[in-house]
């Protein structure tokens, strides 16, 4: 399955890139590929995806709301998720539990116990 977005005004966030970066670290079986972080703010909800841009790159974008811009410590939960697909793609809670700081799992929970998560797997290649 092939996914076309819209041409939309990526950011670039050092605090972001700090912390995907010291996400990444916990992944070293990644360290050979290079993951680029994609960001774009929307006015919907907080969602993630792992993916390859026509281009040939890898890439991880997230898609941050409003209510939670420049809460960036609040999306580290959904960076750690994200690159556990690419560990597991089935199974990406059981990479996530492995891998996740304390305080990422604690707000991780809380999502699941709230049902505020959705976790859809589409493989396309």
């Amino acid at each position: 399955m092939t996914l076309t977005l819209e041409k939309t005004t990526q950011r670039k966030i050092q605090k972001l890139e700090e912390i995907f970066k010291e996400c990444m670290e916990k992944f070293p079986e990644l360290k050979d590929e290079t993951y680029k972080l994609k960001v774009v703010k929307t006015s919907e909800k907080l969602e993630g995806a792992k993916g390859t841009t026509v281009d040939g790159q890898k890439v991880i974008v997230l898609w941050i709301p409003d209510k939670i811009w420049g809460h960036w410590e609040a999306v580290k939960p959904i960076i750690y998720h994200e690159l556990s697909h690419c560990i597991d793609l089935h199974n990406p809670d059981k990479v996530f539990f492995e891998r996740a700081d304390k305080r990422s799992i604690e707000l991780w929970k809380r999502l699941q116990e709230a049902k505020a998560l959705n976790c859809e797997v589409v493989n396309n290649g």
